[in-house]
């Protein structure tokens, strides 16, 4: 982590362990929420 003024940068390992651990927590959250009912209205 580096922090600027009021902003804090995360970096990831350069691993694919890293990357694939990133894609399946966003994959879950797409699975749950896409088990939501749509209320966007749309």
């Amino acid at each position: 982590m580096r922090r600027e003024a009021t902003k804090n940068y995360y970096y990831f390992d350069p691993d694919m362990k890293s990357f694939n651990l990133l894609i399946s927590v966003l994959q879950n959250a797409v699975d749950i929420t896409s088990e939501f009912p749509d209320r966007s209205g749309l």
